[in-house]
């Protein structure tokens, strides 16, 4: 028997109807297996962002403090510490109080001065500890090491930067887990004393991370 055009519309009717049911069961089944996933594997679906536990700043003029920075965070690195390297010209000052631990590694410049590549940084560092309304917790939360580079030619101002970052870090609050430690370029052993500073912040990182004290 033949069918008659009329029951064409009937037919496409019941297939679009069809197909629909099918489209919907599927769904239902993939939402449901999504859900199931999701249940047994939580952690997998709101991943905890990895993100630097530190930065080192390197404060330089000729490119010796960048070099010896360079060093201390691949040291860093191959140690399981994760620190990002730092100019202080592309750094917002004003985000000190959100970081965890700080190294700077710091050359001195003619007459005591810092290298201007710091200029806007030791701005804010001078006027935030001389200002009484920023008050001395601003840096509580931030532990730091600082590396003096310097020449002894230089006299009194000798490794007068790293010295004077450390005063105004702590005045604003900041813990100082290594005392200052200054390298001079004309004893020729500059490498040799930074890296034994270096394995010391290597045991100071370790030894705050054993007693919950870092991050």
């Amino acid at each position: 028997m033949s069918l008659s055009l009329s029951s064409y519309p009937t037919r496409f009717a019941i297939l679009t109807l069809l197909s629909a049911t099918t489209v919907f069961f599927f769904y239902k089944s993939r939402r449901h297996l999504s859900k199931r996933l999701k249940s047994l594997n939580p952690i997998s679906q709101n991943p905890i962002p990895k993100t630097p536990r530190g930065k080192i700043f390197f404060i330089s003029q000729t490119g010796t403090s960048k070099t010896l920075a360079k060093s201390l965070h691949s040291l860093l690195n191959l140690n399981g510490f994760e620190f990002e390297l730092v100019d202080p010209k592309e750094y917002e000052p004003e985000d000190l109080h959100k970081e965890s631990f700080v190294v700077i590694v710091a050359s001195t410049w003619d007459d005591g001065k810092s290298p201007s590549n710091a200029g806007f940084f030791v701005d804010w560092l001078t006027e935030s500890a001389e200002d009484f309304r920023v008050g001395s917790l601003l840096l509580s939360k931030c532990k730091f090491a600082i590396f003096g580079v310097g020449s002894g030619s230089y006299g009194e101002t000798f490794n007068a930067v790293g010295r004077d970052f450390s005063k105004k870090l702590k005045k604003l609050g900041g813990v100082e887990v290594l005392e200052v430690c200054e390298g001079d370029v004309d004893e020729g052993n500059l490498d040799e004393v930074f890296g034994k500073w270096s394995k010391r912040v290597v045991g100071a990182l370790s030894s705050l991370g054993e007693n919950g004290g870092y991050m």
